[in-house]
């Protein structure tokens, strides 16, 4: 049976924001017991340090180094016309080795027309080498290549989006600029094959 329960976080500069789950990577994990209500915000309102040290027990299960760290140097402005956002952000540095933080959230049942999303802030400091994921959905706390719903960036500082694959399925067909960006995404059960889907600075009179 599919589920989807966890948040991951992979990301260069991140920042949660408004949404069912906010924040950068997300994942999914089965039987984990510090699983956090939804909807869920987070504004990383912890003393600086590791994620996984500063964010726990919210934060965990995932691989602990000094690449994912709570900053106010991270901190985000939200866009204009969403709420103001409080707290730190979380500054992903670059290494050889990969690093995730994981938090897990409660069980979305696959029934036909369930949904969940996650949104973010992002603001690219240096883009990856080559096409990364940095966030996702899926069903395990463990580290994967090919996640349910996958966002990625590339090499050019554009976004895209996956399902179960371990590069993007779509990609914008523009780059990003240096500023701040809300990414939005959802995963949708539904007969047959399901559905993920990719929004990029949405305007505020899309949400309610």
């Amino acid at each position: 049976m599919k589920t989807i329960r966890l948040a991951k976080y992979n990301v260069a500069t991140i920042r949660y924001t408004a949404g069912l789950i906010t924040g950068t990577a997300l994942i999914t994990c089965v039987l984990c017991s510090w699983a956090v209500p939804l909807p869920y915000y987070d504004g990383f309102e912890y003393a600086e340090g590791r994620l996984n040290d500063v964010g726990a027990p919210n934060w965990q299960a995932g691989s602990t180094g000094w690449e994912l760290m709570v900053t106010n140097v991270a901190a985000l402005e939200a866009p204009e016309g969403f709420p103001h956002a409080v707290g730190k952000g979380v500054r992903r540095a670059p290494s050889g080795t990969a690093r995730r933080s994981v938090l897990a959230f409660d069980p979305i049942q696959a029934a036909d027309g369930n949904e969940v999303y996650a949104s973010f802030l992002i603001k690219i400091l240096v883009p990856p080498p080559s096409t990364q994921v940095i966030g996702y959905l899926t069903s395990t706390s463990s580290s994967e290549s090919s996640p349910q719903a996958g966002v990625f960036l590339t090499p050019d500082n554009r976004i895209g989006i996956g399902k179960r694959a371990s590069s993007p399925g779509y990609t914008l067909g523009t780059n990003l600029d240096s500023g701040v960006h809300l990414v939005v995404f959802r995963y949708r059960f539904q007969p047959g094959n399901d559905e993920v889907s990719l929004w990029v600075d949405p305007p505020v009179s899309t949400f309610w």
